[in-house]
């Protein structure tokens, strides 16, 4: 019978072990992986961003010097 009760004893410690895990461990770890994920993507956004802001001012660049090589042949 002794046995018996041990046998259950841990089984039932187990089964609190699980509990505690899917109850704690693993919304933490969902929500660790979720911050990971919208952290990655802020980072995606802010670089299309500066590389939308680059390419923009790359464009205004070339506009610019484009007028100035025109301004100069008129010069000539």
């Amino acid at each position: 019978m002794r046995k018996h009760s041990q046998i259950h004893a841990s089984g039932r410690r187990g089964f609190l072990i699980d509990g505690v895990i899917r109850r704690v461990i693993l919304p933490l770890f969902i929500m660790f992986i979720g911050k990971i994920q919208i952290i990655s993507i802020r980072r995606e956004r802010a670089a299309l961003r500066q590389k939308t802001s680059s390419t923009a001012y790359e464009l205004e660049r070339i506009v610019i010097s484009q007028s100035q090589t025109r301004l100069s042949f008129r010069q000539v």
